[in-house]
């Protein structure tokens, strides 16, 4: 993704800076329209804290919003793994970026934009829209597509867009991220456009065992069991669940969203089998779950499970080496759901 018409973009705090005027005043920037008027007072602790990450345990973490409202951490092995999975989310897609029916989006909104990988593309993909990712930590490149913007800020605080405003709120690998997915759904549809649509990718993060018609979890004395349950109680302890992506589809119905479509598919954490394509997709799944094995334990067990730095760094040694001899059939299942704001709802 390098082209002759990409343009070197501002960083984040300067990006808010320039878009801190009130709303329907012309800047000169294509950028400026879109935000309340509440917008600037937003921009001024933006200023003073968006790079003023937060070190622990030799691992870097965000510091702009809420104290550990994301317990993964921002430096570049995350970025890395970030990346990966991107990567594998698009094979999954055969090179889609999303399932939703749309046409011609004009207004795209990438909430947990990340490294903005996924906006990069969605921008080169549609050169005719506005796209803007946002994020807690500004990891973001530099030379990006000119139709495309990245922004620092905390969603659960109040959104600074107008309402009915976007035409598609996108949302990948969020579990663990909220307090509140109610608040932030009921956001969603009120800042999307009638007609607009939103897209959840997740996974459930519960692992599975087995064959398809004889799923069962991880074996009890696994490490991976071990792993995967402390983790999944830490993110219960620190107030944000994990499991959830199974009971979007709901929440979508329950705050008025149409043609909601929900579907899964099952991953192979290794490349246990023997088919091609999930081989080669487990093999990409081994490499990036080696990776985030200690980038999702490593916070929440030592600040809610009260274990040591070099205890969780055990566990997670012993979990890799579990999944790269590969003789359990483990599994998770990914989901895709996207709804519709109907048409005649303002």
């Amino acid at each position: 993704m390098s082209s002759p018409d990409q343009v070197p973009q501002a960083s984040p705090a300067e990006v808010l800076q320039q878009g801190s005027i009130e709303s329907g005043e012309d800047s000169g920037s294509e950028f400026d329209d879109g935000y309340s008027t509440d917008y600037s007072s937003q921009t001024t602790s933006l200023l003073s804290s968006v790079r003023h990450y937060k070190y622990e345990n030799g691992r870097r973490y965000h510091a702009f919003g809420k104290e550990d409202a994301y317990a993964l951490p921002n430096d570049e092995n995350e970025q890395d793994r970030l990346d990966l999975y991107h990567h594998i989310w698009s094979m999954v897609l055969r090179g889609e970026l999303y399932t939703a029916p749309l046409e011609n989006p004009q207004l795209i909104l990438d909430i947990g934009t990340g490294t903005g990988i996924w906006a990069i593309d969605m921008a080169d993909k549609h050169p005719e829209a506005k796209v803007i990712g946002n994020d807690l930590s500004a990891v973001q490149p530099s030379w990006i597509p000119p139709n495309l913007q990245f922004e620092i800020d905390d969603m659960e605080m109040p959104w600074v867009y107008r309402e009915n405003y976007f035409d598609f709120i996108h949302l990948r690998t969020m579990a663990g991220c909220f307090e509140d997915w109610d608040l932030i759904i009921k956001r969603a549809f009120k800042h999307l456009k009638p007609g607009g649509y939103i897209e959840i990718q997740d996974y459930d993060y519960e692992v599975l065992n087995g064959t398809p018609d004889n799923l069962r979890g991880p074996p009890p004395d696994s490490p991976f069991y071990r792993w995967a349950n402390l983790t999944t109680a830490a993110a219960e302890k620190a107030g944000r669940p994990f499991v959830n992506a199974k009971t979007q589809g709901k929440r979508l119905r329950d705050h008025g969203f149409a043609n909601v479509t929900e579907r899964w598919e099952m991953w192979p954490y290794t490349p246990w089998n023997k088919d091609k394509k999930p081989k080669e997709l487990g093999q990409y799944i081994l490499l990036g779950t080696q990776q985030a094995l200690t980038n999702y334990a490593l916070a929440l067990l030592t600040r809610h499970m009260g274990m040591k730095k070099d205890e969780v760094a055990k566990l997670c040694k012993e979990t890799s080496r579990e999944l790269v001899a590969g003789k359990q059939q483990y599994w998770q299942k990914a989901w895709f759901i996207y709804g519709q704001k109907p048409l005649d709802v303002e």
